[in-house]
């Protein structure tokens, strides 16, 4: 699974944390006790760590990914428009 190794706020270690919460809450524990218990006191920590979605990485694999630019063939608008920008073509 692919839990956040830090804080998005506070920077604060939580990789090694956040396996442990969700097998226990998984079992039917308290998500407040359980974060209690793993010392996780700030409300930084506790929202990145209730947030995580284990499964969310099974949900994305699904979709196709957009092809990149240099796949896409017919882009002849686009081309058309920057050669018209004068800020790129003055080179700044």
């Amino acid at each position: 699974m692919f839990y956040p190794i830090r804080c998005f706020t506070c920077g604060k270690p939580l990789g090694h944390l956040a396996e442990e919460f969700h097998k226990r809450v998984r079992n039917g524990e308290d998500p407040e006790k359980v974060l209690d218990e793993l010392g996780v006191k700030r409300m930084c920590c506790r929202r990145t760590i209730i947030s995580v979605k284990p499964d969310l990485l099974f949900q994305i694999v699904i979709y196709k990914p957009y092809p990149r630019r240099s796949a896409v063939e017919n882009i002849d608008g686009l081309v058309e428009l920057e050669e018209r920008n004068p800020i790129r073509s003055e080179g700044r």
